[in-house]
């Protein structure tokens, strides 16, 4: 996600220090890691570990405690078990595009496709997803199996669930390739790397979503009760991670304040959707965590007074 943060991330820095973390296995040292090294450390604790070292690191670098947490789709769900983990190193959480249940997470949003397909009497896309849930079924195929993937991905795209403005794959294929290159965060070197470098560490990520572990997460078995502020900023038109399924934990979260933020005409990449409401939530956030007063630029105090942190994943 690095390289693709200067793209959306501009005004969120004029209220907050914002901290992009990739995961081991991502970003940038994606092509640098020893990918058979690596393989054997993905797992759910080893990342919340990264995380926290990570957080710690944001503390003591920026002079600063008050650290807002906010993660985006698998982010939330590293996100979720990290303040629940760890609630004393942090102010608040943000989840969107909210993992809440990975297994059903596919179940709905196939359904939703495949509902969509109908209804658009979209007979060839109706038939592929027909064709792969049958293999699925027969325990030929997972979820997370390229063929079913492939299948499911391009239909979420098409039907605006994976994000309601880019439907056009290619197009937003394009458009996140733009971004990539204009990115002060990479060498057109490194994004064509990217793209076709033989060296890719991303596939053990894909791996670990094969996992018993990752098939069988379940947020509201880790716990409900979180110590700080929980809020949520999920699209109308997510089926990517269902957001039904994301309310429906919300309304059983028990924190000190919580809100739930809808954004319209959003799919699941909901800061490329509709960022400008996306920002202003961000911003509300702020204000209510912090006080009109603690803004930037308010009494006179220098920025670097109220800085938060924001570390995003």
């Amino acid at each position: 996600m690095i390289n693709l943060t200067h793209f959306y991330q501009k005004e969120w820095e004029k209220h907050f220090t914002v901290v992009n973390w990739d995961q081991r296995a991502s970003g940038k040292t994606r092509f640098e890691s020893d990918a058979e090294e690596v393989k054997k450390t993905i797992t759910m604790e080893r990342m919340i570990e990264d995380a926290c070292e990570v957080a710690k690191y944001i503390r003591k670098r920026i002079g600063q405690d008050r650290i807002v947490v906010l993660g985006q789709s698998w982010g939330s769900a590293l996100g979720s078990q990290l303040v629940l983990k760890y609630p004393e190193l942090f102010s608040a959480f943000i989840g969107t595009g909210q993992v809440v249940d990975t297994t059903k997470n596919f179940q709905l949003g196939y359904e939703r496709a495949l509902a969509m397909s109908e209804a658009a009497g979209d007979e060839a896309m109706n038939k592929n997803l027909i064709k792969v849930k049958q293999l699925e079924r027969e325990g030929k195929i997972s979820f997370h199996d390229k063929e079913f993937q492939k299948v499911y991905i391009s239909a979420i795209t098409k039907y605006g669930i994976a994000s309601f403005k880019f439907r056009n794959r290619v197009k937003a294929m394009l458009l996140f390739l733009r971004i990539m290159l204009t990115s002060p965060e990479n060498t057109v070197c490194e994004v064509l790397q990217r793209r076709f470098g033989k060296k890719n560490t991303v596939n053990l990520f894909l791996d670990f979503c094969k996992s018993p572990e990752f098939d069988k997460w379940r947020l509201d078995e880790l716990g409900t009760e979180f110590a700080v502020p929980y809020y949520q900023i999920n699209g109308d038109n997510d089926w990517q991670t269902p957001y039904p399924l994301a309310r429906e934990y919300y309304d059983r979260v028990e924190a000190p304040k919580k809100c739930w933020y809808t954004l319209n005409d959003a799919g699941h990449a909901v800061q490329f959707d509709n960022l400008t409401d996306f920002t202003r939530y961000l911003i509300e956030i702020r204000a209510e965590l912090f006080g009109q007063d603690n803004l930037i630029g308010k009494l006179g105090m220098h920025q670097e007074d109220t800085r938060l942190g924001l570390l995003t994943n």
